[in-house]
């Protein structure tokens, strides 16, 4: 349990990178910093109907984006190739009851 909960947490960090914490800077007033999300909507926002080149604000926002993304990335193929695969594998030793996404292991006796 403890394992799934490290997990959680590292999966809820990627998503806020991602997505970012529209709830907390609403309710509270706390300023999160830009998403990956809120960057690039802001960018396709101020070219939408542009026909002038990106802005130099813009290209910065779009290579921050890309950095964000790309350690966001990097850090959900972790958990989705290694760390998650790794705790279900631990879990069938164990004896676990099925979940969603796991094969049997069957053999015709």
């Amino acid at each position: 349990l403890d394992e799934h909960a490290r997990l959680r947490q590292r999966l809820n960090g990627v998503l806020r990178s991602l997505r970012g914490e529209p709830q907390l800077r609403s309710r509270f007033s706390i300023n999160t910093g830009p998403s990956v999300s809120s960057r690039v909507g802001s960018i396709a926002g101020g070219q939408r109907f542009s026909t002038a080149p990106p802005t130099q604000t813009q290209r910065d926002q779009y290579r921050i984006a890309a950095d964000q993304f790309g350690q966001a990335l990097t850090q959900l193929r972790r958990l989705v190739e290694t760390d998650i695969p790794a705790l279900r594998d631990r879990l069938e030793r164990a004896g676990a009851p099925w979940i969603p996404g796991r094969l049997p292991d069957w053999r015709d006796n």
